[in-house]
């Protein structure tokens, strides 16, 4: 037969936790700001996010019924796929040949 054995494990302030204090309604209030702006900023990202997706969906479908439409629509909707699909190039990241220091 097996034996089981409760632990019971209580919380208790010890040195490494600090005391927590008390937050004024003014604080809350400016937390909770800042939290709806930058709620409405992700929510304005997420949609302009969600909108190119179905664009390049429904470029991928112009692409794939090419038959249907002319080459120079085709082309330009090629294009326009190639420049979402493409991660733009930052000018203020360091090229690997001068991140690696050279041996003489």
């Amino acid at each position: 037969m097996e034996e089981t054995k409760e632990v019971k494990m209580t919380a208790k302030a010890g040195p490494t936790q600090a005391p927590q204090e008390k937050v004024s309604y003014e604080q809350m209030v400016n937390v909770a700001n800042q939290l709806q702006s930058q709620n409405r900023e992700l929510m304005i990202r997420l949609n302009s996010l969600a909108d190119i997706y179905h664009r390049l969906d429904y470029l991928f479908k112009v692409i794939v019924n090419a038959d249907q439409f002319s080459k120079v629509f085709i082309a330009k909707c090629v294009k326009e796929v190639e420049e979402i699909m493409t991660i733009p190039e930052q000018d203020n990241q360091e090229q690997p040949d001068k991140a690696k220091p050279k041996k003489d």
